[in-house]
């Protein structure tokens, strides 16, 4: 239970000021706060249901007591990703994996490592273009061991033709997808990493996830 709780704390600093578990509103302080009081709503019903484990019923539970007019609740914690196999059994859960280029991932990660997640401790480890990319190709792996039990969706497929995206993330969830806010989705987005990385970082990056990269049809 309280390594679960300090990881969602943590995760919470980590966001600090930034959009993650609520829209984008107001001041960044009152973001902050919004995203702290939501957090602490969550984990206050995750003290509530448990019995001294965090399991995925815990965790369902939860948050629909957070959110109790919601039709469908989700999660998306990125360590999710490098732990697929605790989740696959569970028949209620609809697992959406979404993937993108590795460049545009290790850009973003590494813009993020030199600004707002500066100085912290457990970013050491990852300060290096081929560091991000092989964190990328670890989980690609496992996306595709479980690719048969879940709805893999490419990120640039979603951003650049939604219209062909969400009637499937529809239909995994059995929801309408004209409810889904397609002016949250940034085509713009895609290829950032021209912006951002050098010929160096691009060279470590396909040395590293060239091949992965090429199975997905990224060239």
């Amino acid at each position: 239970l309280w390594p679960y709780i300090r990881a969602i704390w943590k995760r919470v600093q980590v966001v600090d000021t930034r959009w993650s578990f609520l829209p984008t509103s107001g001041k960044p302080q009152t973001i902050k706060w919004a995203n702290r009081w939501l957090a602490l709503r969550y984990l206050l019903n995750v003290v509530r249901v448990t019995r001294g484990v965090v399991d995925f019923d815990v965790i369902d539970r939860a948050w629909r007591m957070t959110f109790p007019q919601a039709q469908l609740v989700g999660d998306k914690l990125p360590e999710y990703a490098s732990q697929l196999h605790k989740y696959m059994s569970q028949d209620a859960l609809s697992t959406i994996y979404i993937y993108r280029d590795c460049r545009d991932v290790t850009s973003s990660f590494l813009v993020k490592t030199r600004t707002d997640w500066r100085g912290q401790a457990w970013t050491e480890k990852w300060q290096t273009a081929g560091a991000v990319a092989q964190r990328w190709v670890q989980r690609i792996e496992v996306m595709e061991k479980w690719s048969q039990q879940m709805l893999v969706v490419r990120y640039e497929d979603l951003v650049q033709t939604p219209e062909h995206v969400l009637p499937k993330l529809g239909a995994w969830l059995n929801v309408d997808p004209e409810g889904f806010d397609k002016g949250r989705l940034r085509p713009t987005s895609v290829g950032n990493y021209k912006k951002t990385l050098t010929d160096q970082d691009v060279a470590e990056i396909m040395a590293v996830a060239g091949p992965t990269m090429a199975r997905l049809d990224y060239e």
